[in-house]
């Protein structure tokens, strides 16, 4: 019975840690793989230039939305080239609380300041019903 409550509180644990770090990659087209992936795992994979292509993998909500912001915008620093859209694949992303709607709103003012349009893809029904609740949805579709 130990056993298992240790490992009902680490998997706890690990649940609260993948929301709070989740994993985020730049995405591109690797030769012979359909879809884009991550260019870390495959660093021959080819970047449109201009794009942006980012994904997060988990639900966006106050412990994580400055982490998001941050690596956001630490993509777009390290575009090789200038950056016209950066695309969200947002199709892991479950939810979205208001502090990281305000900080969505913030984050499209910033990057429309410096001419980048922010815009979000494979968004889940229930996550566009959230957005269009905080009257968001339209400035990302």
């Amino acid at each position: 019975i130990e056993g298992i409550g240790l490992a009902i509180v680490i998997a706890v644990i690990e649940f609260l840690w993948d929301g709070w770090r989740p994993y985020s990659a730049v995405l591109g087209q690797a030769k012979g793989v359909k879809g884009y992936h991550d260019i870390q795992r495959y660093p021959d994979a080819h970047l449109i230039p201009g794009l942006v292509l980012f994904r997060w993998d988990a639900p966006l909500f106050f412990a994580n939305a400055e982490l998001f912001n941050d690596r956001v915008l630490d993509a777009v620093a390290a575009s090789p080239t200038p950056v016209r859209w950066l695309v969200v694949a947002a199709e892991p992303v479950t939810s979205v609380d208001v502090t990281s709607a305000d900080m969505l709103a913030e984050l499209d003012d910033t990057l429309h300041a410096a001419g980048i349009k922010l815009c979000v893809a494979e968004m889940k029904d229930p996550v566009k019903d959230k957005l269009k609740r905080f009257g968001l949805f339209a400035r990302f579709g």
